[in-house]
Order: structure tokens, then C-alpha cells, then sequence
């Protein structure tokens, strides 16, 4: 009968091992943004980190916001306080001997389907710049202030 009573001891102790193992390897919210803000080269985001790495202390005055979609898609809607860099002029790769390549860049397209981000951030971390984060969800995703005509 011993075996029994120790059973049920065994599976709860497993259980809370691997749920207190499984809780730790989650990065939360201010975690998740600290490891972001680590990471070199281009990095991949989401609308609500983004949000989250525009109003962060240590960024908030430091992040250059680039819309690289063309000037008719920025001049019908933007994110606040984005630049207009058209990734696909043909002056793009010559633009970017203008850039910081010690400042923090976002850069976003049209929505998730969009390649030109990813393209353009892919262009200025071969030309040097430390970091540039895509905005995966684009334009239509980002929930944060817009600046619409």
C-alpha cells in the first residue's frame, strides 16, 4: 500500500518541477524587451514590442523610425515621427553612407507579407549599422500612434 501513497507524491513533484522548469524559460514583458535591446544585427519584432522598445527610457530618444515603403504609401498613413526611405529607389544603398551605424533603426513595409523591411534591414546591417529592427507586422498591424492625412 506504500506504493500507492507515494505515486500521487511522485507525479506532483514531476509536475511542479516541469511547470516551475517550463515558467522560467518564458521571458516576459520588461525580460523580453531587455533581451531584444541585446541582440545585435537585424531583429525581428512584433507590433507590441515594438510599442514597447519606442517608449522604453533608454530608446525613447535614440530610435530612428524608417518607413520604407514608397512616398505614396507613407504620404496616405505613417507611424508617428517616421522618416520616409523608399528601400527600393535606386539611391537606398548610397543613402545609407548617410546613416549612424552606431544609432538603433526600426524599419517597417505594408504588413506581415511585405519583404522590403526585411530587405532593407538586411542592406543596412551588411553596411555596418549595429541594429535595426523589422517590424514584422507592418504598417496595418501596428496598433501604436499613426499619423493619417
Amino acid at each position: 500500500m506504500k506504493r500507492f501513497r507515494l505515486f500521487p507524491a511522485v507525479i506532483v513533484g514531476l509536475a511542479l518541477a516541469f511547470g516551475l522548469t517550463a515558467c522560467s524559460d518564458d521571458a516576459t514583458g520588461q525580460d523580453k524587451i531587455t533581451q531584444l535591446k541585446e541582440e545585435k544585427g537585424r531583429v525581428d519584432v512584433t507590433s507590441a514590442e515594438a510599442e514597447a522598445l519606442i517608449v522604453d527610457t533608454d530608446l525613447v530618444n535614440t530610435m530612428v523610425i524608417f518607413d520604407i515603403r514608397t512616398a505614396p504609401e507613407y504620404q496616405a498613413g505613417h507611424i508617428a515621427n517616421a522618416y520616409s526611405v523608399e528601400v527600393e529607389s535606386p539611391t537606398f544603398g548610397t543613402a545609407l553612407t548617410g546613416f549612424s551605424k552606431a544609432a538603433i533603426y526600426m524599419v517597417y513595409g505594408t504588413d506581415k507579407d511585405d519583404t522590403r523591411a526585411a530587405s532593407a534591414a538586411d542592406q543596412m546591417v551588411a553596411y555596418g549599422i549595429e541594429k535595426v529592427f523589422v517590424l514584422t507586422d507592418g504598417y496595418d498591424g501596428w496598433t501604436g500612434e499613426k499619423v493619417v492625412p
